[in-house]
């Protein structure tokens, strides 16, 4: 039986501020019934430590692409 679909995002370090564009963190978004977006979620996620920074640092999304 299906589950639906879920989106993948990956969550890189920033560019801005001579961030090293590291990969922190990959997130699974599943369609909410309440009309909420993938970007409201994201904002849970808008800092992150960077271990080569060393300082927390604003994470990029990018929507990753899976076999289906």
């Amino acid at each position: 039986m299906p589950r639906g679909t879920r989106k993948v995002y990956a969550g890189y370090c920033s560019k801005n501020d001579d961030g090293c564009n590291r990969r922190l963190l990959s997130v699974r978004f599943h369609p909410n019934k309440n009309g909420k977006s993938a970007k409201d979620h994201q904002a849970k996620f808008s800092k992150k430590y960077c271990p080569d920074c060393r300082c927390r640092k604003e994470v990029k999304f990018k929507e990753e692409k899976h076999s289906s």
